[in-house]
């Protein structure tokens, strides 16, 4: 050991001292790559460090990888991400930070064949399709794995018209139409060989649903209003927000409901989920249908111009496109990042649009 013990502490430190990485940037196929720190060995990770608003997520990869693939669970669309190497308890300097921001990449179909896809939903592992058919009768409950996004299987048919999907863990809810008005049904997507069961009827023709806690919010298009049920114990509709025009799509995020007026100069109201007078959100919207929000951003199925479009659920409603050139979009939803489209015609289909991040700091 040396004599000198400033001799001796520089010497300590030198020893620990880790390079950063280099040419810190975005990769393809949501990637985030970077070049290998000097004198990295087997020993050395790379911390990256994603953070936005509200959300913070640490990942760790080899230093000796140069790449990692953005998880797939961040809950906002824009991260400032941080990348440092570290050994032994000691850590690097940061390299320059990035800042990206999710879009979507262009939908590409992965279900076809379906007869008026209204309504979708996610329970579990499992995107369901509600194809309504035709003549209102055979409806089917069509499913796609969300992992592969190609395998579709028949869960239910022989329904009739069935226009509103909604899912909570592995309970499906959905609409069942008759003469004299329509039932809300249950069944559960986890039991083999589960039969539905009714919580509640008869009302008005039910075009959408959204579940938040134990409440089903319904959107009655032939009225002016949006409804609550408890699914505990439904004992009756609740009126929550009246003063709509023909209401659609209806979606929840943060006590807010999010309602579509479904005619050809239509609008996305918003109201306080515990009821009251709705406000305007976006005006001058052709036939608005489907909604969905995720990730602190609100999708709008606008059926008359064959789009979908998004804006921040919580802003000015200043609006971009996500997708476009799409025949009659009516039913939008999203799992883990992907947006899932419902083309409404006759021969309609199911898309999808992975979650595309890009850089925002150049």
């Amino acid at each position: 050991m040396n004599a000198n013990p400033s001799e001796e502490i520089r010497v300590i430190f030198e020893d620990g001292k880790i390079n950063p990485p280099k040419n810190f940037n975005l990769g393809p196929n949501n990637t985030l790559i970077w070049t290998r720190p000097d004198g990295s060995d087997e020993q050395t990770t790379c911390q990256l460090t994603y953070v936005s608003a509200t959300d913070t997520k640490i990942q760790k990869e080899s230093a000796k990888s140069e790449k990692v693939t953005i998880p797939t669970d961040l809950r906002e669309t824009r991260y400032r991400v941080t990348i440092r190497a570290t050994k032994d308890n000691n850590y690097s300097d940061t390299p320059p930070p990035l800042t990206i921001t999710a879009t979507h990449a262009k939908s590409a179909t992965i279900a076809g064949g379906l007869s008026h896809p209204y309504a979708m939903a996610v329970a579990g592992d499992n995107l369901y399709i509600a194809a309504s058919g035709s003549a209102g009768s055979d409806a089917k409950i069509w499913k796609i794995s969300t992992n592969d996004g190609v395998t579709k299987s028949l869960f239910r048919n022989g329904l009739a018209m069935t226009d509103a999907l909604a899912a909570a863990g592995d309970t499906l809810y959905f609409t069942q139409h008759a003469p004299d008005g329509d039932s809300v049904m249950k069944i559960l997507t986890n039991v083999s060989g589960a039969e539905p069961v009714t919580v509640k009827g008869v009302r008005e023709k039910l075009a959408s649903m959204a579940v938040v806690g134990d409440s089903l919010y319904i959107a009655e298009s032939n009225s002016d209003l949006v409804a609550n049920i408890s699914t505990v114990s439904p004992t009756a509709f609740e009126p929550v927000v009246r003063g709509l025009n023909k209401p659609f799509g209806v979606a929840a995020a943060d006590g807010i409901l999010y309602i579509s007026e479904g005619v050809e100069n239509g609008r996305v109201m918003r109201a306080f989920i515990t009821g009251g007078a709705p406000a305007p959100f976006i005006e001058n919207l052709k036939s608005p249908r489907g909604l969905a929000v995720a990730d602190g951003v609100l999708y709008i199925a606008e059926g008359g111009s064959g789009k979908v479009l998004m804006t921040p659920a919580v802003g000015d409603g200043k609006l971009s496109i996500v997708a476009e050139d799409l025949v009659f979009p009516t039913a939008v939803t999203v799992a883990n990042g992907t947006l899932y489209i419902a083309e409404g015609q006759e021969n309609g289909r199911v898309r999808k649009a992975p979650r595309l991040w890009k850089r925002s700091d150049q």
